[in-house]
């Protein structure tokens, strides 16, 4: 037990429907992560306890000498408590762990704690990213200069969104 009176755990398979509540409050038109995905990425995710509850949840994971935060979320319930903190802390432990030497992550600018507790830990602003999003339907259209290179894959789901670094 952590000071603050925090647990950390790992992330399990099993915690699927946890992680997914989670997800949720990130309020992004992405689809929800399925089970299999879940399952690729928990070895990557922790959850902080208060009296055996997740009050936080975070997932980072090492992308060369860099690490990446892809998720860190705090229960809205236990906002404004340190449980933001206790996730960057475990993130940044394990990152450390790995052989880190830097770590980034995306944040929507509107999300002004969130930019407030990563300043805290030493990240700023680097530059501003879109999102761009389309429906594959719009990609074969007649109109569209792609219709030839994407009809053969109109079929299939696109793969998962990588995240931008650089």
């Amino acid at each position: 037990m952590r000071d603050d009176g925090y647990t950390t755990r790992q992330a399990t398979p099993e915690d699927h429907p946890l992680f997914v509540s989670f997800f949720l409050t990130f309020e992004m038109p992405d689809p929800t992560p399925d089970l299999a995905w879940w399952t690729r990425f928990c070895q990557n995710a922790c959850f902080i306890e208060q009296d055996g509850a997740a009050v936080g949840y975070g997932l980072a994971y090492k992308l060369d000498a860099g690490g990446y935060v892809m998720h860190c979320a705090t229960a809205e319930s236990a906002r404004r408590r340190g449980v933001g903190r206790a996730v960057m802390e475990a993130l940044a432990e394990r990152l450390r762990d790995e052989g880190c030497t830097r770590w980034s992550l995306n944040v929507k600018e509107e999300n002004a704690a969130a930019i407030a507790l990563y300043r805290r830990f030493g990240l700023e602003v680097a530059f501003k990213v879109a999102a761009l999003a389309t429906m594959m339907n719009r990609l074969i259209s007649s109109s569209s200069p792609f219709r030839h290179r994407c009809r053969s894959a109109s079929a299939r789901s696109p793969p998962a969104p990588a995240p931008v670094h650089r």
